[in-house]
């Protein structure tokens, strides 16, 4: 197994042991929320939210999002 392949599969179980992001968008101003989220075979992740949402509408006009995901024992 290559080393890209090796990374590839340890990037997928570290996002599917995980279910919260926090992420960015921006528009007027910038907007952080947290989201439960979903990745499929090729690692895009999806979440769902409300069109009315302050981080729904300026997704619509910007789709460039910072995300983080970081393992919290707590």
């Amino acid at each position: 197994m290559s080393t890209q392949q090796q990374d590839l599969q340890q990037a997928s179980k570290f996002l599917v042991d995980h279910i919260q992001m926090s992420a960015s968008t921006s528009g007027e101003f910038p907007w952080i929320f947290t989201a439960y989220y979903a990745i499929d075979k090729d690692l895009n992740i999806y979440f769902l939210t409300g069109p009315d949402t302050i981080h729904g509408q300026q997704l619509v006009r910007n789709t460039q999002v910072a995300v983080a995901i970081a393992d919290s024992p707590q």
